[in-house]
């Protein structure tokens, strides 16, 4: 079966941009960037909103571009 879920890496390539364009917008390294595309790290909350900001897309579905299956709200109890 393909893996069908959308990468972070995937998310860059959709706006055409290099991994140093999202450095130089959030001020992280190319390294750290590279880093959070292969999986060998992962940003802590404050890079996540930035990669987000750069790459135009909400924090979720940057979330989710890095591996993790977040919890639907779809018949939750809790009140927002």
């Amino acid at each position: 079966m393909t893996d069908r879920r959308v990468t972070l890496k995937h998310l860059r390539v959709l706006k055409d941009k290099k991994q140093s364009d999202i450095a130089a917008v959030t001020g992280l390294t190319q390294k750290q960037i590279s880093d959070y595309e292969n999986g060998s790290s992962t940003p802590s909350i404050p890079n996540a909103l930035k990669l987000a900001e750069a790459l135009d897309v909400d924090i979720a579905t940057l979330i989710e571009s890095l591996g993790y299956v977040l919890p639907s709200r779809q018949g939750s109890n809790h009140e927002t």
